[in-house]
């Protein structure tokens, strides 16, 4: 205990004075009594206010040395430190990260996180509101504004460490939520293994609350496949970390999985076993070559314990070749076939047109390239007519790309021809043009089309015979459920392929037309977050087994889905079905090690904005004063020296509200009418006389 004012102390002079004042109190003159009635009480009072005696019990005195020393010190000012909350509105913001699954403190880090919200909240005074904000990989209010304790325990008991933390928004959401309350104070729970982006500031009355004691702890930092020497199989590239101060042995296993049968989930064949001795602050990088044929995914793990088990294992994916394919129907263009060729995960095949109307001569092969119903064949996702047009019906599934069309279709229209026509955006944000510069594009000849009621200009131009500029030379849309695109120009007739925005255009197109050629399913995410399915534009449902073999059919409106119940570590397996067939779209990994999750050692700051950036400084004590309640105590005191000075009075009129009968009240004031008369001297004494009652 301390004091913020100890010169009160220096009021304790006052002690002696008030002690003084008892032994001097005036002395009784001697007085004769009528009787020996009132002697004993008489004597006893002379004898108490004798000068320099021994000092007696007073009740009194005893009551009013209580209220001096009291009230000096509530003027000192006394207080102890505290890590208790004092604001009128606590609001909590709890780190769910991976990290708060350690079990370096009982029973890990999110349960003592728990414990120490309700302790925060257990300090304040009855009827505070707590807020309660979960900062997870998505910020959640799990509970508003309430004074309910039994509502924050349960809101408290649903907490659950798993994938990142946003506590960049969560502490957005704090300060939003007390900037109409001063006095209201944030207090975030974590172990400071979070990522804060740069400009962040925190509310003022932020604290930070540390949890955890130890950051001891090994985890697969890295696993993935890749071609082996010589493309001989697959490799596997396994890197294992040590986070902690001290070296660390571990037993390291891979075990290979491979689809035996079609439909069958794969089966594992362990790899390796290999003892690891992995020195502190350090890793231990490791290849394991010639994998078994067939392998479609590996699964690492580290044998024994540690703080943290769910980096202990990890899961990596081979590349799935789903055999989508670009096919140009054409003469041959040889910058077409180089730029399409440049785009990651697809096949370009060129066919001439008469090989093309040939194959639709065959009914087996029109058959496929109408509906597509082989799963074993190849999947034209897009198709390309460059200059030149089948005949009437003679067009494949998937999507469609019209390049320097000569006559009209059953999708488009062409009215005639258009000289050096000067090509421009047709809006500024058109997202089919980013990066793109159309200035000067020399253009020799383009068809004139009629705007189709499915479509919409990309790009416009004009010549003499369009004054207004706005006729369409790139049109794209979509025409039940079939993604077109129509380019009015031949590629040879311009300039186009030799300039830089040429592989970008076709990109973007390709991307617009078959999202599914120029996207892949990302190789490894983290716990919860959202993957991108890039479907082709037959697709009718797309299906997705989770590590536990639980499938989820999802309808496809669009030819790319968000899938987002990633929460569950393990391989994911896409496959997507049309007409009746099944084909196999990717895999994917979700691990949940990450060098930011995986470093638990708990920081004393947590960081804001990055290494320059401001802090929050780690728990501080408060100071919590006792003077309020030593000053009720100093009134208290005087209240009851008040009563005891005055009871007999108190008693007195007590007994008249009563109503009680004259003689009772003749009874009672007798006595005390005789001893206020001899206090006061009222009967004089006679010289020379002694009676039984005695002299004083």
């Amino acid at each position: 205990m301390s004091f913020i004012a100890p010169l009160a102390f220096a009021l304790a002079a006052l002690l002696p004075v008030i002690i003084a004042l008892y032994f001097l109190k005036l002395r009784r003159e001697q007085r004769t009594v009528s009787s020996t009635y009132l002697w004993q009480e008489l004597v006893r009072d002379v004898a108490a206010n004798a000068p320099w005696q021994r000092l007696r019990v007073n009740l009194l005195l005893v009551l009013q040395v209580l209220f001096l020393i009291t009230l000096i010190l509530a003027l000192a000012r006394p207080f102890h430190w505290t890590h208790a909350s004092t604001g009128d509105h606590l609001i909590l913001v709890v780190d769910t990260s991976a990290s708060m699954a350690a079990t370096d403190v009982a029973p890990n880090r999110i349960g003592a996180a728990a414990d120490q919200a309700r302790r925060l909240a257990g300090s304040l005074p009855a009827g505070t509101p707590v807020t309660l904000i979960a900062a997870g990989d998505e910020v959640a209010v799990l509970l508003s504004s309430s004074a309910d304790r039994t509502q924050l325990d349960r809101a408290l008991g649903v907490l659950e460490p798993s994938g990142g933390a946003d506590l960049a928004t969560a502490l957005e959401l704090a300060a939003a939520i007390a900037a109409g309350e001063p006095n209201a104070e944030v207090a975030v729970l974590s172990d400071g293994g979070v990522s804060m982006p740069e400009h962040i500031t925190a509310p003022p009355a932020t604290r930070y609350v540390a949890v955890g004691a130890s950051g001891e702890n090994q985890a697969i930092s890295a696993l993935s496949l890749d071609p082996g020497a010589a493309g001989q199989g697959l490799a596997a590239f396994v890197r294992v970390t040590n986070y902690g101060q001290q070296e660390a042995a571990r037993r390291l296993t891979l075990t290979a999985y491979g689809v035996e049968e079609a439909g069958a989930a794969p089966s594992g064949a362990l790899v390796t076993a290999r003892d690891l001795t992995i020195p502190a602050g350090d890793g231990l990088a490791m290849t394991f070559a010639d994998l078994p044929a067939g392998t479609v995914y590996v699964e690492a793990r580290l044998a024994g314990e540690d703080l943290l088990a769910d980096d202990d294992q990890a899961w990596a994916v081979a590349p799935v070749v789903t055999g989508a394919q670009i096919q140009i129907v054409g003469p041959g263009n040889r910058f077409l076939e180089t730029a399409l060729s440049l785009l990651p995960g697809v096949e370009v095949t060129t066919i001439s047109l008469e090989d093309y109307e040939a194959a639709w001569a065959d009914p087996q092969a029109a058959e496929a390239q109408s509906a597509s119903e082989d799963p074993e064949a190849p999947i034209n996702w897009l198709t390309v007519f460059d200059t030149v047009l089948p005949e009437e019906g003679h067009y494949p599934a998937g999507a469609l790309l019209f390049i320097g069309p000569l006559h009209s279709t059953e999708f488009f229209s062409v009215t005639g021809v258009m000289e050096a026509p000067a090509a421009r955006p047709a809006s500024a944000n058109e997202p089919l043009l980013r990066f793109i510069d159309l200035r000067d594009l020399a253009i020799q000849q383009a068809a004139q089309l009629a705007l189709p009621k499915w479509g919409r200009a990309a790009i416009v131009g004009g010549s003499g015979q369009s004054s207004d500029g706005q006729a369409p030379l790139l049109v794209t849309g979509e025409d039940e459920g079939r993604r077109l695109a129509v380019l009015a120009f031949d590629l040879r007739g311009s300039d186009l392929p030799l300039r830089v925005a040429f592989p970008l255009l076709l990109a973007n197109l390709v991307d617009y037309l078959a999202p599914g050629t120029t996207g892949a399913l990302p190789e490894n995410v983290q716990p919860g977050q959202p993957v991108a399915l890039p479907l082709p534009p037959q697709a009718e449902v797309a299906v997705v087994r989770a590590p536990d073999g639980r499938e989820t059919r999802l309808p496809v409106s669009d030819t790319s889905l968000l899938y987002a119940n990633t929460n569950d570590a393990g391989v994911y397996q896409v496959d997507w079905e049309a007409e009746g067939a099944r084909w196999l779209l990717g895999r994917f990994a979700v691990n949940g090690s990450s060098p930011l999750e995986s470093n638990i050692a708990p920081r004393a700051e947590l960081a804001l904005g990055g290494s320059g950036g401001d802090s929050i400084a780690a728990e501080r004590p408060v100071r919590q004063e006792w003077w309020r309640w030593l000053a009720w105590g100093a009134l208290a005191l005087l209240a009851i020296e008040w009563l005891v000075q005055y009871r007999g009075a108190l008693v007195r009129l007590w007994e008249r509200i009563r109503g009680g009968g004259a003689q009772q009240e003749e009874r009672l004031s007798r006595p005390v009418r005789v001893r206020e008369a001899a206090l006061r001297g009222e009967e004089r004494h006679r010289p020379g006389r002694q009676g039984p009652s005695g002299v004083l």
